[in-house]
């Protein structure tokens, strides 16, 4: 870390208020002014007023000195109200830059940055950047000022003693030359560990849910000692070496002034320099010192400030993925369609989607479906220019999607993400954000089309209600319904739907699906869904595998393709059932028919392990299977998703799947006791049909051909990696 970018970078800060630098500089020229005189007043009271006893002169220079004085202090006065607006003034628009750069960053960034390095970019380092602007630099250009003007006083002096000072001053600092550099990194590096615990304190916070649930308080205990632990050893060795820099040129410096006393006073007895000007030299070389030693004291905030600034520098330095062209137009209303031309999508070297060819008419409705990761969600990223394609090209009516302003192409569309956000404030607030001009009739007559009326009239003050932090006094699936009632206000032209109904119990998302079909004909639709009963209501469906369109038309049409992928994901999906109010659950023989643990098996016994099934429901963030565990049980996912993850020799754990509605796991734990090899955790609140292994296998046993097919595939599946 050099000095030069950092001083770069400060200028810059300060470059906008020059004239209110300037005033603080004249107020600082003042002060110095006074610092300086008031020591050299030292030699002409001594010799020209006390040592021959002229009480004018006397008179004259006290005079001056309370004059000089009453000067100084109004300077101070008006000095320290120019800092108080200075500092204010400087971090209000360095905060409001950086702020509204992450406004301008694409949504890869915010992906590869965890939130809470983001708030202490915002916090911590912009406050230790306050700490210089506000405290230190005031007191560092008075002191520099001090030095230049206490410089040329000591030669005024006495020339022989200055020199001695010019020659061995510089001595002072090569301590500091050699430590500065690796303080730097230093407190760098202790900056980067203060943001690592930040980002742990807030994923605690928001995890409180799992960490509850899962008993992880301990745990989250340990790992934060330990993060603490390591940033207060940086913190340490940071603050040692700061501290070091600090101390060597002020003892340096009082070396200095003893010899500098001991040479002065030897000319002094030799009649080669008066005794006023001994005095008055002692004393500003010990007003010199005092500047020196402000210089040294503020090395650590400088220090500390300058690794705040190197952070803040690289997020200001980010520049968007996503980017308008120049002159880019206005988009107009869509009066044709919308197509997807040879498109591929591949962050960092990864496909995503490869060649997908796509052709949506205007007032029509698409279903994209297929399995999780086939690149159904990020198509409509690539629609909303949240991400621009690798290659291919997106057109509205024959025109380029990139030759639109991002705002003009967003205004146009209404976007339902699987997670929903909402603001502080009362729920007409956070559902009038999607228009802010809309009046209060309005936004109530999209809560109701919303289904969000149906709680809104159970809050304290019903709409006005406050909904805390994150929407905090909402559920999921309503939250859920919020955002709904968003886009019902803003009345878009095309409605991008991610899982959008999701977090809703049966009754609810029927309620909703029958409101998005009454108004289908006001919108064009992509519904990203992985419940092919809202796919089928839909004019075409669209299927996605491994990123490539493997199927369309319409769902009678594809249904009809028994061997297709949509058809099968069709036949498992229609083998589960789920109560109106997401209770209880159930599974058909015929779904069990198809899996591979129960091919076979007589349809009798079948129906019979079919009504065994437990409901169970989880909450987001809660283990459903351990990793290492004894398992004795297979589930089915009827609601929600699930992640699968793996632990690594190192005690990460790696993300290998993710699961959604019809999807079965740990079937190998009705075969045999072995550990479970893979955890489970849920990503969203999740209904599950869940089979013991000792209700099970006296159904096996009353099927001996079942059973011999069952214990050869548990022998073919030992030692291959699997979900069990």
């Amino acid at each position: 870390m050099s000095l030069r970018p950092f001083l770069v970078d400060l200028l810059e800060l300060l470059a906008p208020h020059r004239r209110l630098v300037a005033a603080v500089v004249v107020g600082l020229l003042i002060d110095v002014a006074f610092q300086t005189a008031l020591p050299l007043s030292l030699k002409f009271l001594i010799d020209e007023a006390i040592v021959p006893r002229d009480s004018g002169r006397l008179g004259l220079f006290v005079g001056l000195l309370v004059v000089g004085l009453a000067l100084a202090c109004g300077a101070m006065i008006w000095r320290d109200r120019l800092y108080a607006r200075l500092g204010a003034q400087v971090m209000r628009d360095v905060r409001a830059r950086v702020f509204a750069h992450l406004q301008s960053l694409s949504l890869s960034f915010f992906g590869s940055v965890r939130p809470g390095d983001l708030l202490a970019r915002f916090s911590t380092d912009l406050a230790s950047v306050e700490a210089l602007v506000v405290g230190a630099l005031p007191n560092v250009f008075g002191a520099v000022l001090s030095v230049a003007v206490l410089s040329i006083a000591l030669f005024a002096l006495s020339w022989e003693l200055a020199l001695v000072v010019l020659v061995l001053a510089p001595l002072c600092w090569i301590g500091p030359r050699v430590l500065l550099p690796r303080a730097a990194r230093l407190g760098l590096e202790a900056r980067r560990q203060e943001a690592a615990v930040l980002s742990l304190v807030q994923e605690n916070i928001e995890s409180q849910n799992a960490v509850k649930a899962l008993g992880l308080e301990a745990y989250s205990i340990d790992q934060a000692r330990e993060r603490l632990d390591e940033a207060a050893r940086g913190a340490q060795r940071f603050n040692f070496a700061s501290y070091l820099a600090e101390r060597i040129p002020n003892a340096g410096m009082l070396v200095l002034h003893v010899l500098v006393l001991i040479a002065g006073a030897a000319l002094a007895f030799e009649d080669h320099l008066s005794v006023g000007a001994l005095v008055a030299f002692n004393g500003v070389l010990l007003t010199l010192g005092a500047a020196v030693a402000t210089l040294t004291s503020s090395a650590h905030t400088f220090l500390n400030a300058a690794a705040g600034l190197r952070r803040v520098r690289e997020v200001l330095d980010e520049r968007p993925e996503v980017n308008d062209v120049p002159q880019a137009d206005t988009m107009p209303p869509m009066l044709k369609d919308l197509v997807f031309e040879q498109v591929c999508f591949s962050p960092r070297g990864t496909p995503i989607l490869r060649g997908v060819d796509l052709h949506v008419r205007r007032g029509e409705s698409v279903a994209l479906v297929g399995p999780s990761g086939s690149g159904k969600s990020t198509v409509l990223s690539l629609i909303a220019r949240f991400r621009d394609p690798t290659t291919g090209t997106i057109r509205v009516d024959g025109v380029d999607l990139r030759q639109y302003r991002q705002s003009s192409l967003r205004a146009r569309l209404g976007i339902v993400p699987q997670d929903t956000v909402l603001f502080e404030g009362t729920l007409r607030d956070n559902i009038r954000l999607a228009r802010l001009d809309a009046s209060d009739a309005e936004v109530e007559v999209a809560a109701r089309m919303a289904e969000v009326d149906t709680f809104a009239s159970l809050l304290p003050q019903r709409y006005d209600t406050h909904l805390g932090a994150g929407g905090a006094r909402l559920s999921g699936g309503q939250r859920q319904r919020v955002a709904i009632a968003r886009v019902l206000l803003r009345s878009p032209e095309l409605l991008l739907l991610d899982e959008a109904t999701s977090a809703l119990d049966p009754a609810t998302e029927r309620a909703i699906n029958a409101t998005l079909r009454a108004l289908r004909e006001r919108f064009t639709v992509l519904r990203v869904t992985h419940r092919l009963t809202e796919a089928a209501e839909c004019d075409r469906v669209v299927v996605l595998d491994g990123g490539r369109v493997v199927e369309e038309g319409t769902h009678a049409q594809l249904v009809s393709k028994a061997d297709g992928l949509y058809a099968r994901m069709w036949r498992r999906q229609q083998g589960l059932q789920l109560s109106d109010n997401g209770e209880h659950a159930a599974v058909t023989a015929t779904w069990l028919a198809e899996w591979p643990l129960f091919e076979g098996a007589d349809p009798v016994l079948l129906e019979e392990v079919s009504r065994a099934f437990l409901t169970e429901r989880v909450l987001p963030g809660s283990e459903i299977i351990r990793q290492g565990a004894p398992g004795d049980r297979f589930y089915i996912l009827v609601r929600g998703a699930v992640a699968v993850s793996r632990g690594t020799g190192g005690g990460e754990a790696i993300e290998i799947a993710l699961l959604r509605e019809g999807d079965a796991f740990g079937e190998t734990a009705l075969l045999s006791d072995e550990p479970r090899n893979a955890t489970v955790t849920a990503i969203t609140e999740c209904v599950l049909l869940s089979l013991e292994r000792a209700r099970f296998l006296p159904w096996a046993d009353r099927d001996p051909a079942w059973r011999k097919r069952l214990d050869a595939l548990v022998a073919g599946r030992r030692g291959r990696p699997t979900w069990g």
